[in-house]
């Protein structure tokens, strides 16, 4: 049997001959010596124990079967799994933040009314408390699969029992990636977008998914995703000084980190512009350029949104302007820079983080009144 390393794996060196070896996403941390290493990096293709063993010696087959009861290394249609993440959304109060989103919640009913139609079978793609799959049931579909890897499965059996949709509402407990359901489907409803929309690997699971449960022909909500970006000229820094502390030494930490806050429309230089439109689901990553004209003033980072085309008619969209979701706006800080009026250019490169589902890596670059390059991790 072929094993290979988790794709989160990380190695921490120490100041003695131990590293650690952590995945975050399996909840997994495991102290080894550190010619443990060697072995991890041959794994990262899926190998044998006599392979392991034919280039390492004999020594390295006792290390592997180790790395292997360890969970570390894994068979091949493991090495993504991340049980940890998809556990968070287990949490009452997680769910509570969205189902507390009423713009979320009433914009995805409006969609769920105008798409289904009676008859129809519907995939609620991480499915969470239920909430959709009921609305699709509501909605008049004939079969309704709900589709949730998390312990959030059984407050969605609660809410179908109490809702009565029990007998069209099936619950199934699978990973969106691999689960294979008994018919394909007309519609397939997904709530699954983090910060920026790209986040928290939503985009991929649910094209996986949809190969293969998606019937030709059939309907996504949302069908695709508008990016936005706007320059930032007023923000409040955190890392000031504040009541006399000088939290100043910090600055350079938090530029590399881009913040999900409420930005207000009067701490934007210019109008926002679309920066990329993208199908949903796909790849999970976006590039883009955006324009600007501005005043002479500050640049002192980048706002980001999404709207959701949930379906015709029907758009859910997030910025400064529009009433406050639960996924704000992605603030984007860099150093300030004062520059004259204008014409800025910007350009974007979003790509999911390696090693976190959660995360997204933000490469900024931009021209004009004003240039300047930047790299944001964003959860």
């Amino acid at each position: 049997m072929r094993f290979v390393r988790r794709e989160d794996l990380m190695v921490e060196f120490g100041q003695t001959d131990l590293v650690t070896l952590r995945s975050a996403g399996a909840g997994i941390e495991v102290t080894a010596p550190a010619q443990a290493v060697p072995l991890i990096a041959y794994c990262s293709e899926a190998r044998t124990r006599d392979e392991v063993v034919d280039a390492f010696g004999p020594m390295a087959g006792r290390a592997f079967d180790i790395l292997v009861e360890g969970e570390l290394l894994v068979r091949e249609e493991e090495a993504l799994d991340t049980p940890l993440f998809f556990q968070n959304f287990a949490s009452i109060d997680t769910q509570r933040r969205m189902l507390e989103d009423r713009v979320r919640v009433d914009a995805y009913a409006e969609a769920i009314r105008r798409v289904v139609r009676p008859g129809q079978v519907v995939l609620d793609a991480g499915s969470g408390t239920g909430l959709l799959a009921c609305m699709a049931a509501l909605a008049g579909a004939e079969r309704v699969y709900a589709v949730e890897r998390s312990d959030a499965i059984h407050m969605a059996e609660a809410v179908v029992r109490a809702t009565g949709v029990a007998d069209r509402v099936h619950l199934v407990r699978a990973d969106l990636r691999a689960v294979q359901l008994p018919e394909q489907v007309d519609v397939v409803v997904s709530e699954t977008f983090g910060a920026l929309a790209l986040s928290e690997g939503g985009f991929a699971d649910v094209a996986s998914c949809a190969a293969r449960d998606l019937r030709p022909g059939g309907v996504v909500i949302p069908s695709a995703v508008r990016l936005y970006l706007a320059p930032v000229r007023a923000a409040f820094d955190a890392f000031g000084v504040q009541h006399g502390v000088d939290l100043r030494p910090l600055q350079h930490l938090a530029l590399r980190r881009g913040a999900v806050q409420t930005l207000s429309p009067e701490q934007l230089a210019a109008e926002g512009a679309v920066l990329a439109r993208l199908p949903f689901p796909g790849a999970g990553d976006a590039q883009g350029e955006a324009r600007f004209t501005v005043d002479e003033g500050p640049l002192v980072g980048f706002a980001a949104w999404f709207t959701l085309e949930l379906a015709p008619g029907v758009e859910l969209p997030t910025s400064p302007r529009d009433p406050t979701t639960h996924w704000q706006q992605a603030f984007l800080p860099v150093a300030t820079q004062h520059h004259g009026a204008g014409e800025l250019q910007v350009e974007v490169d979003i790509a999911p983080a390696e090693g976190d589902r959660r995360g997204l890596v933000v490469h900024t670059r931009w021209t004009g009144c004003c240039e300047g390059a930047a790299r944001h991790r964003l959860v």
